[in-house]
């Protein structure tokens, strides 16, 4: 039975789904009706599962009795539809040959455009959503359990805008959302949402090819790709800010496996805590990838081959694996202002924090404390007995304080410069067979640490070195508890004993040795903890209130900064940046969160 509701003259005709109604009979009826454009579902409406043709409609779907109900699948070519509180059940063969007869779907649009308000998708076909050079708006969207990949957008022809926000996907089993760019140019952005529980034999997560997106405050938990990566760009890039990463594995990358085809790929204000499987990450071809303030607790190795990476200002965990933290391959790495920490455990399989061959590196003003395992912290080449090529390695103004590996630096160098560091109580060995001719170190401080080499240092080398004298850390400074800095009290034979030529940030006094410039009264008073909730005020964002420290998660909902990350949580899967807790068990250490006084 279809009931038409008579609404004033000055608006649309609205129809209502009853029980027992036809959709396909009043998509017609609204067709053939001037202005008509809306149907309200009851929420006793019992779909049949047969799909409805709603080609060349612009059609909006929402609540009779303000309750969920249910549509069939809907498919089409040029059709708007505006979809509000329903659950899409069912399949329907995409419509056209362009994805094969094998295109099964919920919701199947081509050249359309649709929006999407607290919408469910349940379907037992192979895509959730399938959506052809169409825009798509989603907020609340929820694909779950379905056998092949939640959303899958393709663009070939027309320029589109997909935004979804406030969404979940999981339980799918082909990977939860993909992205293509045959052509045409997408405007994409994943927001506010939650990606977890998904497989996949390609990316579990999302997919990307041929474009740039935009993903913003989204966790990625638990998801298993057996192929590939949790995120997988070909020839694509984007920035990932506030986005949590925890649990998840692939084979070629628990983080992501990517070709960035000359496109730049971003992460930002992240919580990234490796997964079950070997890799972290696989990033090649030409491009700029950038990691920056970020909590980084690895699992295994994140190579980047070719191109450049920026690892900046970031919370890092000494990892147990065979290739170290980083792996450079023909590559120009910066690893700038970073806190590199070790933890309580002892690594049998560590082979170095950062790893190169045939690549430049620039390691500078990182903090490198607790570190215990085998390898060294940095090694250039020497991997192997092939003769692989050796990389030129440029460190300069760090602090290592309490490593216990085999060496510092060892490896196959082609050129090396060690400049401004100071190392305490921490390995001092460079193993080298050769050092290579022009080789610089100076002006760097050593205190319960001997440089020493498996051959004669060059000619000239630490002609300016402190040695002998006690650097003055601060008192607050732990070497094991990350979330503190070896900052540099009042008085320390560090202080104005760098390299002349180089200058501290006020570009007037002579640099410091090491990470962490002095700062003025820096001394014992750093470790006053007047809200004795045991982090000291030099770490503690508001230190007259034990409710707010860097060891705390985030509340999402109350516009407070309770872990100290500069930033209030606006969603409740990671907030902030998204660092709250995520990297708790991680079989290296605890990451806290980080204050940081660099220069």
């Amino acid at each position: 039975m279809v009931v038409l509701l008579l609404p004033l003259s000055a608006l649309a005709d609205t129809f209502a789904l009853l029980a027992g109604d036809s959709l396909a009979d009043i998509v017609k009826d609204a067709a053939a009706t001037p202005g008509a454009d809306t149907i309200q579902v009851a929420s006793d409406y019992a779909s049949d599962g047969v799909g409805v043709d709603v080609s060349g409609e612009s059609l909006a779907f929402e609540p009779l009795d303000g309750a969920a109900y249910e549509l069939p699948p809907l498919y089409g070519t040029s059709a708007t539809l505006d979809i509000t509180g329903a659950v899409i059940t069912g399949g329907v063969q995409y419509p056209g040959a362009y994805f094969g007869a094998d295109a099964y779907c919920a919701l199947c649009l081509a050249l359309g455009e649709v929006v999407l308000r607290d919408v469910e998708v349940a379907t037992s076909a192979n895509h959730g959503i399938l959506v052809l050079d169409t825009s798509v708006s989603a907020e609340g969207l929820v694909i779950r359990d379905t056998p092949g990949r939640g959303f899958s957008h393709y663009s070939y022809t027309a320029e589109t805008t997909v935004t979804l926000s406030g969404s979940e996907f999981y339980g799918n089993t082909a990977g939860a959302i993909k992205v293509y760019n045959g052509g045409g140019d997408v405007n994409f952005t994943l927001h506010n949402s939650m990606v977890r529980d998904n497989v996949s034999v390609e990316a579990a997560g999302l997919y990307v090819y041929g474009e740039d997106v935009a993903v913003l405050d989204t966790a990625f938990v638990d998801n298993r790709s057996r192929a590939g990566a949790t995120l997988q760009l070909t020839s694509a890039g984007g920035t990932f800010t506030g986005v949590e990463m925890t649990g998840n594995s692939g084979a070629w990358g628990s983080l992501v496996y990517a070709d960035l085809g000359g496109h730049d790929l971003v992460f930002s204000e992240c919580s990234l805590a490796g997964g079950r499987t070997g890799f972290d990450g696989i990033v090649e071809g030409r491009g700029d990838l950038l990691v920056t303030g970020c909590t980084w607790a690895p699992e295994g190795i994140f190579e980047r081959l070719d191109g450049s990476m920026h690892v900046e200002d970031n919370l890092i965990g000494a990892t147990d694996d065979s290739m170290g933290v980083i792996y450079g391959y023909d590559t120009s790495l910066t690893v700038t202002g970073n806190r590199f920490c070790g933890g309580s455990a002892r690594l049998v399989d560590f082979d170095g924090l950062v790893v190169a061959t045939g690549s430049s590196v620039l390691f500078q003003t990182n903090v490198v404390t607790g570190v215990e395992g085998s390898g060294a912290l940095l090694w250039s080449g020497g991997i192997d007995v092939t003769g692989v090529e050796g990389s030129n390695f440029e460190i300069i103004d760090n602090t290592f304080v309490a490593n216990d590996t085999q060496a510092l630096y060892a490896g196959d160098t082609t050129g090396l410069m060690f400049v401004n560091n100071l190392v305490q109580d921490s390995i001092a060995y460079f193993d080298l067979a050769s050092f290579p001719e022009g080789a610089e170190g100076d002006y760097n401080l050593w205190h319960g640490a001997s440089p020493t080499a498996l051959v004669a240092f060059p000619t000239g080398w630490g002609a300016n070195d402190v040695t002998g004298q006690d650097p003055l850390l601060v008192d607050a400074f732990d070497p094991f508890a990350c979330y503190t800095e070896p900052g540099l009290q009042d008085g320390s034979p560090a202080i104005d004993a760098g390299d002349p030529a180089r200058t501290d940030a006020d570009g007037q006094s002579r640099s410091d040795i090491g990470a962490i410039d002095g700062t003025p009264g820096a001394g014992p008073s750093d470790d006053v903890d007047a809200d004795a909730d045991g982090y000291p005020a030099d770490v503690d964002c508001d230190d007259d209130n034990a409710q707010v420290n860097p060891g705390l998660a985030d509340d999402p909902y109350d516009d407070i900064d309770q872990d100290c990350d500069g930033s209030a949580a606006s969603i409740s899967y990671g907030g902030g940046c998204a660092c709250d807790g995520a990297l708790a068990g991680s079989p290296a250490f605890l990451l806290l969160a980080l204050a940081r006084r660099r220069r």
